[in-house]
């Protein structure tokens, strides 16, 4: 016969005031069937009934949240994301290696990096060319031992030789004695000319009769003049005008002007410059005997001094 309960509903528990079936068994939880649960390990249950799973730390197990490169599926099961890439180990880094064939888990050191790998290869190369450098400095000692004997020879030689640069030294002997008769012969030569050149002075010195005519500036034909000379300097049948005159000459474009004509006694035409003090005056002397200023330009100039030298040959006695 069912008996009749009353049930109360409350917001976190039900209350049954009287049981619905007297000898009723709670059967035991598992993953197929609903039933009674006891507190283990790693849970706890406050007062409320409440049951809870700690925070797993380092000493204590307990639930976890998936971090960074960690997933979780619908089934609660955790996974790498694959993010994360071992580096290569190098002097400054720590990572991986890779084990070198020619070593295994006998060797001292299975794990062998492959640029250590590349190094021992290479040095086992340097040693086979080191092997071959030595077989070729043998090989070349053996030659040198050869040298040495042919070098003997060769000194044989060299004391032949030095007979030979004793004739040599011989034939220097006579070179210089030679030169010695040519030394004795060139100062005769000097001696002769140094006699010749003493009877040219004095033909020179006959010649040479300093003779000076100044002509003043007023008897000049062109240009007005307020100072100076024109002197006409002879040292036999050399000679040279000297201008040293101050005032006005104006010479017009591509033209000339006679300023002295009475130096009948020039043998031959001459040319040279003076100044006026800062610039160049281009001067001539022709076989008439006229002193002529020349203006080679584009435009007249105006002379306010004549300045300098020009040599002549005077020919016959005349003095001017």
């Amino acid at each position: 016969m069912d008996e009749e309960v009353e049930i109360i509903l409350q917001q976190d528990s039900v209350e049954v005031t009287e049981p619905l079936v007297a000898d009723y068994i709670l059967p035991t939880a598992s993953q197929n069937t609903l039933g009674g649960v006891k507190v283990g390990s790693n849970l706890s249950i406050d007062s409320s009934g409440h049951l809870s799973v700690p925070v797993a730390s380092a000493s204590n197990l307990g639930v976890v949240k998936a971090g960074t490169g960690l997933t979780v599926d619908d089934e609660g099961v955790l996974s790498s994301d694959g993010g994360y890439v071992l580096p290569q180990a190098t002097k400054n880094t720590l990572g991986g290696v890779y084990v070198d064939d020619l070593l295994d888990t006998d060797s001292l050191n299975p794990v062998q990096n492959a640029v250590v790998s590349l190094e021992l290869d290479s040095i086992s190369s340097d040693v086979d060319d080191l092997d071959t450098t030595v077989s070729g400095m043998s090989t070349t000692v053996g030659n040198l031992s050869g040298s040495v004997n042919s070098l003997s020879g060769s000194v044989t030689s060299i004391g032949e030789t030095v007979t030979t640069q004793g004739n040599t030294i011989n034939t220097i002997s006579g070179t210089v004695s030679n030169m010695s008769n040519d030394v004795t012969n060139l100062q005769n030569a000097v001696e002769n000319l140094q006699l010749g050149l003493g009877e040219t002075s004095q033909h020179v010195g006959e010649l040479m009769v300093e003779v000076d005519d100044t002509i003043p500036y007023s008897q000049l034909t062109e240009g007005t003049w307020t100072a100076g000379d024109i002197t006409i300097s002879r040292r036999g049948v050399l000679g040279f005008i000297i201008c040293n005159l101050e005032g006005s000459l104006t010479v017009p474009a591509n033209d000339s002007v006679v300023l002295l004509d009475t130096l009948t006694s020039m043998a031959v035409a001459t040319a040279g410059v003076m100044t006026d003090g800062s610039n160049v005056i281009e001067t001539q002397v022709n076989t008439s005997g006229e002193f002529i200023i020349v203006n080679n330009s584009s435009s007249s100039i105006t002379l306010t001094r004549i300045v300098g030298s020009i040599p002549i040959i005077i020919s016959g006695d005349n003095e001017s």
